[in-house]
């Protein structure tokens, strides 16, 4: 009896775009947390085999260690949450031109917070905030809403428009966002699968190991995912939605000034 309970309120809870996107800025805040304990243990400043042996000496270097690699994997689970959202925001919003636009804008303002945060510095080159990874999954999905048939010549234009997007991440160094694209078209693509997306999903974050072992800890997040409700609506300032991630950018950077 307890058991059925159980199942029975298991299937019938569900989460909100609104809960989803606080859950992934919480594990955003856990990531951008871990790098300010690298910032402490002066990972990127000093030789490897000079960190490698704080940690062996000193019992509090190897627990921040371990904090920090605990708290970056905690990251990973963002980043199907996002492009999840973004993928249902793409296929619901009104303009898709108008939300490309606050995109690339969010982006644009993120790129000195991020610089600063992750660097210490304004201008860093190299490597682009993750919010472009998002911007060029857009672009990508644009494709996808533009040609959705499964003719060959749709189905041809949507394998280069993965290619490109792609490849364009990696040339431009943008932050995850090679597993963001392939994310994004495999949720697209299973977005009426709920089942299949959910599977897909997960497995496309397994594959996304080659890039990173912490992407297999990411696909931990399709749990939340699996229970979102898209008829679920809460009123949501949509300033203070875009505005959290370079807050949050802001603050690790303040925090790492003053440690």
């Amino acid at each position: 009896m307890k058991l059925n309970k159980l199942t029975r309120r298991i299937r019938d809870f569900s989460i909100s775009a609104s809960t989803l996107r606080v859950i992934g800025l919480l594990l955003v805040a856990f990531g951008l947390a871990g790098s300010v304990i690298r910032g402490i243990l002066g990972v990127g400043n000093i030789a490897n085999s000079k960190l490698w042996e704080l940690m062996q000496t000193s019992d509090s270097a190897m627990a921040l260690a371990t904090t920090a690699l605990i708290f970056q994997a905690l990251e990973a689970c963002a980043i199907p949450i996002f492009v999840f959202l973004l993928t249902e925001g793409a296929a619901c919003t009104s303009s898709y031109r108008n939300y490309m636009l606050r995109v690339l804008l969010l982006a644009v303002l993120c790129e000195i917070p991020y610089n600063l945060a992750m660097t210490g510095k304004a201008i860093a080159f190299g490597s682009l905030n993750p919010v472009f990874s998002m911007l060029s999954c857009l672009i990508m999905l644009y494709f996808f809403r533009r040609f959705p048939g499964k003719e060959a010549s749709s189905v041809i234009i949507k394998i280069f428009a993965v290619i490109g997007t792609f490849l364009w991440c990696n040339m431009l160094g943008v932050s995850d966002g090679a597993c963001c694209v392939l994310l994004a078209a495999v949720l697209w693509i299973f977005r009426e699968k709920v089942n299949f997306r959910f599977l897909f999903g997960v497995l496309t974050m397994i594959a996304c190991c080659i890039f990173s072992p912490f992407y297999m800890i990411g696909a931990l997040a399709f749990l939340p995912i699996y229970f979102y409700d898209d008829e679920l609506t809460a009123k949501t300032n949509r300033l203070i939605n875009y505005l959290s991630y370079p807050i949050l950018l802001l603050i690790t950077w303040l925090v790492s000034s003053l440690l």
